[in-house]
């Protein structure tokens, strides 16, 4: 807020995952894999789009002074996680 910025996280069965459904993208390997190499939409965009139609989903408002703390760690677990797992 004010700047209506929209971040999705979806909690995967293993991991949290940042999905942004107007540019298609998900954080996931299967995104790397499914989505861009094959053209199928990975499990965690499919479920936002319909949390979305069904309106079943949580929103946390953040004012826009938090956004760039917020973003920086969710990049940072994003990171780690995939160093961890190579």
């Amino acid at each position: 807020m004010p700047s209506e910025r929209k971040i999705w996280t979806i909690i995967g069965k293993f991991d949290e995952h940042w999905v942004d459904p107007d540019l298609e993208f998900c954080s996931c390997k299967s995104y790397y894999f499914k989505t861009l190499s094959e053209g199928e939409i990975c499990y965690h965009l499919s479920n936002v789009e319909y949390a979305i139609k069904e309106n079943k989903y949580i929103k946390i408002q953040f004012d826009d002074s938090e956004f760039m703390g917020f973003f920086k760690a969710l990049i940072t677990d994003i990171a780690n996680r995939y160093v961890r797992n190579s």
